[in-house]
């Protein structure tokens, strides 16, 4: 049995986290998703309770059908990913060697269903990605749902939105939204031969689940572009990962 009260949330003692684990919902528009997020991966940032909670988290995701585990999918992955520890440090290993090869299985399971959507999809392939230890895009790769990711220019350093995805692909280092005069360079998508590595597992996880527009968006995610800062050539990949880094600014 855990001892929640002695184990620490985002808000103190974790006496309130069972609770909440005991009424997850299929529904992620459920108001206790908010709650168990606040509580335990509170803008990223996770504590003892976080950890506890993860062989829940697993056994809750097994009960329910893979279409239904984009979020419990999301909120493992980033408890895994995060490297944000405010308690807990001492048992983080342990419970992720404990969960991992699970929540490894059913994450394999629920991208491989054609009627997730696209932002279900990306949470899944995120959620693989953090209990493989991916370092970077275990954290990134969620923001194609938003349309837009980080990053900096590996060659002169400036900081630029690389644009994939619902409003279009292109990079520019100015801020763009409503803005039809912001300078903007193309992306080009790269070739789906070319791929190696997680740029080739991701791709073809969307091809093989008949997500013909993810698979478009990761081809431009792994394309290159020409910096609006220096004019140089660059990797979009190489990019985010430079932003992502202790090089950042």
């Amino acid at each position: 049995m855990t001892d929640w009260s002695s184990l620490r949330d985002a808000y103190g003692n974790a006496s309130n986290v069972p609770d909440l684990l005991n009424r997850l919902s299929p529904n992620p528009e459920d108001s206790v998703w908010d709650d168990l997020w606040s509580r335990i991966c509170h803008q990223g940032t996770v504590y003892s309770a976080s950890f506890a909670a993860l062989p829940h988290l697993l056994q809750w995701a097994q009960t329910v059908p893979a279409v239904q585990r984009a979020m419990v999918l999301a909120l493992a992955g980033a408890i895994i990913a995060s490297q944000h520890i405010v308690s807990g440090a001492e048992c983080r290993t342990a419970a992720i060697e404990e969960t991992a090869a699970g929540f490894e299985q059913l994450g394999l399971e629920t991208l491989a269903q054609s009627e997730l959507t696209p932002s279900d999809f990306i949470y899944a392939a995120q959620a693989v990605l953090a209990v493989r230890g991916e370092p970077v895009w275990s954290e990134e790769l969620e923001h194609l749902n938003d349309g837009e990711l980080v990053g900096v220019c590996t060659n002169c350093g400036v900081e630029l939105y690389l644009v994939v995805g619902k409003y279009g692909f292109f990079v520019t280092a100015d801020e763009w939204g409503n803005r039809e005069n912001t300078k903007r360079a193309p992306i080009v998508a790269a070739t789906a031969g070319s791929l190696t590595g997680i740029q080739r597992w991701l791709y073809v996880q969307a091809v093989a689940a008949h997500h013909e527009q993810i698979a478009e968006w990761f081809l431009y995610l792994f394309g290159s572009t020409d910096c609006p800062g220096c004019g140089q050539r660059i990797g979009v990949v190489e990019a985010v990962e430079r932003a992502s880094g202790p090089t950042r600014g």
